[in-house]
């Protein structure tokens, strides 16, 4: 069990394209209006797709004589929706389905990260960007002889597993190669969600030859690559354990996992996400419930924890339950460390989101949440935006930040 858990808000995934919260529906709005996707036009499917998301959230606008919420928060209209479904009646559970669709769309459409999960048959140059950064710097900080710590995602998007894919899938490894990681320590990544209907993902490193296409020639590079592997064919395989506490858009919503739903790679989206509504009793699902605890048992052993891109809103009552029942009884906790832009300003909002944090905790341990951690200073180049996700991953080499 890792001393550190890193846990990644909806700002972690801002340099990926993903919208925030505040701006799910204002992309969807985007879609609908124009019709394009940057200079490419929608397709039929994703067209009729956003026609009936606005559809909803216009009948949603009749609510606003009668009670107060923001129908252009994308958790706010999941919640009056959910409650709606419990309802029981089919009209309200298709258009929760619809709007998960829409959001799951608008993930993909504007996450700049693609993969596929396969090998390539280029060797990929274009590897570099802040996630691929962060995890070289992941892997060169804890090593083989160190547990990677615990991520907990509450974004249903897919850049972390797509970036882990392009890093270890780009020829980037090999004598004959660039070698951002040296010689990579483990010969194999076992993925965990511990999610119900996703089995574990394990992949092995093996031996493969790229090409590489040359102004006058063609270059053939012998490489690494991840295959599916089963378990016992790994002996010194590094888990990644990354709990989605929201849901996925990896995760299909019933089923047996990869074998039923032809998922080969944690890379690619399901047909149909497990999203989870914000409202719900997440901990008593059955299909989520392990998760959250997992979740717990890492929180509740942790000596760090860092919080990366997530404003702690007054609006998510579980994860202030759950920081109050898993810190409570951890006595070897040492520290919280929250890298956010917005508590580097000296504005109301960066003063609300300090007493949202000094709330969750007792007066005596606010001494030991560090609310603006100090810029780590690279050697060339200039520092990373304070509080941002760049900023987190910068630091976790050259530092005394993790245990």
């Amino acid at each position: 069990m890792s001393d550190n858990v890193i846990i990644l808000g909806a700002g972690a995934s801002k340099d990926a394209g993903v919208p925030l919260l505040a701006g799910f529906v204002e992309k969807m709005l985007d879609f609908h209006q124009k019709g394009t996707n940057g200079s490419e036009s929608l397709s039929a499917d994703d067209k009729a797709i956003f026609q009936n998301a606005i559809n909803i959230i216009n009948e949603l606008d009749g609510y606003h004589g009668r009670a107060a919420f923001d129908d252009r928060n994308i958790e706010d209209i999941l919640s009056i929706l959910s409650f709606e479904v419990i309802g029981g009646e089919q009209p309200q559970r298709d258009k929760w389905e619809m709007m998960i669709k829409a959001i799951a769309r608008t993930i993909e459409l504007t996450c700049t990260l693609k993969h596929a999960g396969g090998i390539p048959e280029l060797l990929d140059r274009n590897i570099d960007n802040e996630y691929t950064r962060f995890w070289i710097r992941l892997f060169r900080q804890f090593g083989p002889k160190k547990q990677l710590p615990t991520i907990i995602n509450l974004n249903y998007d897919l850049v972390l597993e797509r970036s882990l894919f392009q890093l270890l899938n780009s020829g980037q490894f090999g004598t004959n190669n660039l070698q951002p990681l040296g010689n990579f320590p483990f010969d194999g990544i076992r993925l965990e969600y511990h999610y119900k209907h996703l089995a574990r993902c394990n992949y092995r490193l093996g031996s493969h030859r790229y090409r590489y296409n040359m102004p006058s020639s063609v270059l053939l590079l012998d490489s690494i690559a991840l295959m599916p592997s089963t378990s016992g064919e790994m002996k010194t395989a590094v888990t990644v354990e990354i709990l989605k506490l929201h849901g996925s858009m990896n995760f299909p919503a019933t089923g047996n996992g990869l074998a039923t739903h032809n998922v080969h790679y944690p890379t690619e989206a399901d047909a149909d996400p497990y999203i989870l509504p914000p409202i719900f009793n997440k901990l008593s699902m059955s299909d989520a419930a392990p998760m959250w605890k997992v979740a717990l048992s890492r929180l509740r052993a942790a000596k760090k924890i860092f919080i990366v891109g997530y404003s702690l809103p007054r609006t998510d009552i579980y994860m202030q339950y759950v920081f109050k029942t898993a810190l409570g009884p951890n006595r070897d906790l040492r520290g919280i460390v929250v890298f956010n832009p917005a508590l580097f300003r000296e504005d109301a909002e960066a003063e609300d989101m300090k007493r949202r944090y000094g709330e969750c905790f007792a007066p005596q341990f606010q001494k030991l949440i560090d609310l603006r951690p100090r810029i780590c200073r690279i050697p060339h180049g200039n520092p990373p935006a304070e509080g941002t996700f760049e900023h987190f991953s910068e630091s976790i080499l050259g530092t005394d930040l993790f245990f």
